[in-house]
């Protein structure tokens, strides 16, 4: 039976980005970026933490948000008029780190699956880079990007 994460948002805060988010983003180094970090649980226990990196220019307004849905993409659209047309993924095996331990209630250094992707719009150029940090010890990461 497919099911869907539920997400929580654990922090959304301004920063400046680095230059490997620039680059990636299309952005000078330095220019403002939304992070924001969500719990994602799945029947209830945690499985995946992750961290949206957006470009604040092109987000204006995020800030006003009380809440940000499960479903960013359509949040994108909705708001900002921003379609997701594709993805790119890159998949690493990694060890918890003591914070993402405690988020996933695992061990430090239980293995996970990092999965860092860039989003692209129709224009194929990017709008978000989200690291996901996936605890697989009961399900698998299933991806139809498309």
């Amino acid at each position: 039976e497919r099911s869907f994460p539920k997400s929580t948002v654990m922090d959304k805060s301004l920063d400046k980005a680095r230059p490997d988010e620039a680059d990636l983003l299309k952005i000078a180094s330095g220019d403002p970026v939304w992070r924001i970090k969500r719990l994602r649980t799945l029947y209830g226990k945690p499985v995946l933490v992750e961290e949206i990196t957006l470009s604040a220019a092109r987000f204006a307004g995020l800030e006003n948000l009380n809440e940000i849905p499960n479903n960013v993409y359509r949040l994108y659209s909705e708001h900002w008029g921003i379609t997701i047309g594709s993805a790119s993924e890159k998949l690493k095996a990694i060890l918890a780190s003591t914070e993402d331990a405690q988020l996933l209630a695992c061990k430090a250094s239980t293995p996970l699956l990092r999965i860092s992707r860039i989003a692209f719009d129709l224009a194929q150029e990017p709008v978000e880079l989200r690291v996901s940090c996936c605890l697989t010890e009961h399900i698998h990461y299933a991806s139809d990007l498309r």
